[in-house]
């Protein structure tokens, strides 16, 4: 089930994005962000904590698609979306769950690099390009 409140991250892809197709049907990309926080204690003296790696899933296939051609393993980026806690049960019958970000927006953080913005060309449903991620191959 996912939080009502949307939540905003920024960090650095701990790896490439991963594309997998489910059993449904659906997509899904998924990506680990590795969050440092930094602050200044009462002397002003900089506090770093240890990382917090964040598993964020995007299910969007367009933002999924964008994240696939635009980001790589050390890219800065800032996440919004919103906690989502995904329950399975494992081969062995035993209950598993983990807290995810399900991402609503993915953005390059423009603080320590330079993005061109190319826009994608609007397509229908039925159109798919030859460069699509999710295109299958007919047998």
């Amino acid at each position: 089930m996912a939080s009502r409140n949307p939540v905003t991250i920024t960090g650095n892809l701990t790896a490439d994005p991963e594309a997998r197709s489910l059993p449904s049907g659906r997509h899904l990309v998924s990506l680990q962000v590795a969050e440092n926080i930094v602050w200044r204690d009462q002397d002003g003296k900089i506090v770093e904590d240890a990382p917090v790696f964040w598993p964020v899933a995007v299910w969007d296939e367009a933002l999924g698609a964008n994240v696939l051609a635009s980001l790589h393993k050390g890219d800065r980026v800032t996440v919004t979306g919103r906690y989502r806690n995904n329950t399975w049960e494992a081969e062995d019958g035993t209950k598993r769950s983990r807290l995810e970000l399900a991402a609503d927006e993915v953005a390059a953080n423009l603080r320590f690099a330079q993005v061109a913005v190319t826009r994608n060309p609007r397509r229908t449903a039925a159109a798919h390009s030859a460069d699509d991620p999710w295109a299958t191959s007919a047998a």
